[in-house]
């Protein structure tokens, strides 16, 4: 089982002043090391391509130029520390300074590393220092591919977003929430909320953990948790 790290935002631009929030985030995922050397590399729906010695492959990735202003689609894997991929969308923005649809990065890592208390609160601490309300809008912490079975839109339970699509389908074992989306709900029906960690940095931000570990996140019990409190959340949400 693999553990699916996501983050995204509608209203912060990434690729602003020579795309320093998109080098930040992927400099601190390394800097974590959650990733290592890239063995491989892609850019658009291109087939992977296996990097030259010696290349600074993410450097690379996050050097491409805009075209059409059309959304710059990257991937990247390798094998060190772990097996890991890494994919990121950004999105140039409008003639009015507006995302023009969402910028996203995805993280793909065993989950073995973060099993047990310690190693999920070191994740969760991870995870917390490199997203907040200054650039990332949503984001979540879930083994993988139950993320994607629970977002079914067919027959998962989260198949009818408490946002959107692309965002807030459900409250996965660890969620994040920023001011953008928290301005969705009302915050007061929000107070009291279950779950093993409930962190408010005022209206700015809301981290919720369901569990201790992160390896019992598919378990019946932590899933009629997660479940309960996305329902606590579907009637907290403000009308559009």
């Amino acid at each position: 089982m693999n553990l699916l790290w996501s983050a995204a935002t509608r209203h912060h631009d990434w690729l602003a002043e020579d795309r320093a929030v998109a080098r930040r985030l992927v400099a601190q995922v390394k800097a974590a090391g959650l990733i290592g050397e890239a063995s491989w590399y892609s850019i658009g729906d291109a087939d992977r391509r296996v990097p030259k010695p010696g290349m600074d492959v993410l450097r690379h990735l996050l050097d491409q130029p805009i075209k059409r202003r059309l959304p710059l689609v990257l991937g990247a894997g390798g094998d060190s520390p772990f097996a890991w991929e890494l994919a990121m969308l950004l999105s140039p923005p409008d003639d009015d300074g507006e995302v023009r649809g969402h910028n996203r990065l995805n993280l793909w890592t065993p989950i073995e590393p973060f099993a047990g208390r310690s190693g999920s609160d070191r994740l969760v601490a991870l995870f917390r220092g490199i997203h907040g309300p200054a650039e990332t809008e949503f984001a979540y912490l879930h083994p993988h591919p139950r993320s994607s079975q629970l977002e079914d839109v067919i027959d998962g339970a989260y198949g009818a977003p408490l946002t959107y699509g692309t965002m807030f389908t459900g409250v996965f074992w660890a969620t994040l929430l920023g001011k953008d989306h928290l301005a969705l709900f009302d915050l007061a029906r929000l107070q009291g909320l279950d779950a093993y960690r409930v962190e408010w940095t005022g209206d700015e931000a809301l981290l919720l953990q369901v569990s201790a570990d992160v390896a019992d996140a598919t378990t019946a019990a932590v899933e009629s948790r997660m479940l309960r409190l996305t329902e606590v959340f579907r009637a907290a949400r403000l009308p559009p």
